[in-house]
């Protein structure tokens, strides 16, 4: 068995944290999905 190592990070509770470290490449993928749920005016 083969296992992929990917970094796993928590919560980005700010859409501008999300954003830059996407930018920054530090992240390939950021979840969004409870942050949205909490507030639709999330992003």
């Amino acid at each position: 068995m083969q296992f992929l190592e990917a970094p796993v990070s928590g919560s980005r509770k700010q859409a501008a944290t999300a954003e830059r470290v996407v930018a920054d490449k530090q992240m390939d993928l950021v979840m969004i999905g409870l942050a949205h749920l909490a507030n639709p005016n999330w992003a």
